[in-house]
């Protein structure tokens, strides 16, 4: 019965959210593998760093990717902790042509 409730709700997605349920899902296996063997691969950028943007924020997609986000850590067998969930979000991001920035994140091999 879960299931069958499952799939209902999956099709009641919108076209926009299925293919970045897929797509995180994807990208999360990717981040997984990343993080667990190539760590130092794994770039975010510069934390606390300062952003001036002109452009409109689509927040109905902003929402639909933090959506799809928190969906898929809940149903993923491997591990999905919150750098991953960063490091996705920061690639939608990127993508998207979202403006974003990093606080607080501690970065590998730092002592703070």
């Amino acid at each position: 019965m879960k299931v069958g409730l499952k799939i209902k709700r999956f099709i009641k997605l919108s076209t926009r959210q299925k293919v970045l349920l897929l797509t995180v899902l994807l990208i999360s296996l990717y981040s997984y593998f990343l993080f667990r063997f190539f760590k130092h691969s794994a770039k975010f950028g510069h934390a606390d760093k300062e952003f001036i943007s002109h452009k409109t924020i689509n927040m109905a997609l902003v929402k639909d990717i933090s959506f799809t986000i928190s969906v898929v850590k809940n149903y993923t067998p491997w591990e999905n902790v919150c750098r991953h969930q960063t490091y996705q979000e920061m690639l939608l991001c990127r993508f998207y042509q979202i403006p974003y920035f990093l606080k607080g994140i501690k970065f590998l091999g730092s002592d703070s």
